[in-house]
């Protein structure tokens, strides 16, 4: 009898948490998806626990849908178009807009392309006006709907935030 104590002896609090790390370690790097279903079951847990929360009418989600597409137009809609809902949100009380959408290249704009095309075409012809330099310059910023959408999201975004990704 004595001797079936000795054995046990080994088994104390710092045995047993070092064995239960190395085998919570072998598990995930073996792969087995046992240590993830645990945590989904935990967060289940969680959240029957807290009981049911009502929502609250402080999130809004603003959709693009078929309604959307139909009264404003085919997708993608351009960027100035976007900067206008961003303008409107920000408006009506939003205090974070999110897009689900990547703008990874430059808008291609007609009309900003139009209007480079004929600052090119003055440079060629060597017209020496100001004021046509001056409206040229102005319609050109006036078409680039990237510029619209960044300036509309710097206008609205909190002025700490923007800092943060400017430098």
């Amino acid at each position: 009898m004595l001797k079936s104590l000795k054995a046990l002896s080994f088994i104390n609090p710092v045995t047993i948490t070092i064995s239960s790390i190395l085998v919570a370690i072998a598990l995930f790097l073996s792969g087995i998806p046992i240590l993830e279903m645990i945590e989904l079951k935990t967060y289940d847990l969680r959240f029957r626990s807290r009981g049911y929360l009502k929502p609250v009418p402080a999130v809004v989600l603003a959709l693009i849908d078929e309604k959307s597409l139909d009264t404003e137009g085919r997708w993608p809609w351009s960027r100035s178009k976007i900067a206008r809902l961003v303008d409107i949100l920000s408006r009506d009380g939003a205090k974070v807009i999110g897009f689900d959408i990547g703008f990874l290249e430059p808008d291609e704009n007609s009309r900003l392309g139009l209007v480079q095309q004929l600052g090119r075409e003055i440079e060629t012809l060597k017209i020496d006006n100001p004021e046509l330099s001056a409206f040229i310059q102005e319609k050109q910023l006036d078409a680039d709907n990237d510029r619209a959408l960044s300036k509309a999201i710097q206008t609205h975004l909190p002025r700490s935030f923007w800092d943060i990704f400017s430098t």
